[in-house]
């Protein structure tokens, strides 16, 4: 069961997505706003939208929930070197493009607000 202000935001979601069948990170992002949502919330959101017959995009043939777990512990050991995590560092350190990067990345501050 998910909270009211999320189930708002994924009903808003499922009537926007009605015609395309599609819905991108960025756009759960910006309905999603400033609201603190955990990662079982997004993932329920995700799941939800998927249930409905909707595709949740972000770069093609991405996971992006698998990614950002990659890009995350790339993040870690960069940082363990005591370099600094770029967009292109963690490209090269992880063998995703840098797009997926930035999706996992724009998925990661979606479930930190």
């Amino acid at each position: 069961m998910l909270r009211t202000e999320i189930q708002i935001v994924l009903d808003d979601l499922l009537r926007g997505s009605e015609t395309s069948t599609e819905v991108s990170l960025d756009q759960i992002g910006e309905a999603l706003g400033t609201m603190n949502v955990s990662f079982d919330e997004i993932e329920a959101i995700v799941s939800a939208l998927e249930a409905a017959g909707r595709a949740v995009v972000g770069d093609v043939g991405a996971d992006p929930k698998a990614d950002l777990r990659i890009v995350i512990e790339a993040s870690h050991t960069l940082r363990a070197r005591g370099e600094t995590p770029t967009v292109p560092t963690l490209a090269q350190n992880t063998g995703l493009s840098e797009q997926r990067v930035r999706t996992a990345l724009r998925l990661g501050q979606i479930i930190g607000r």
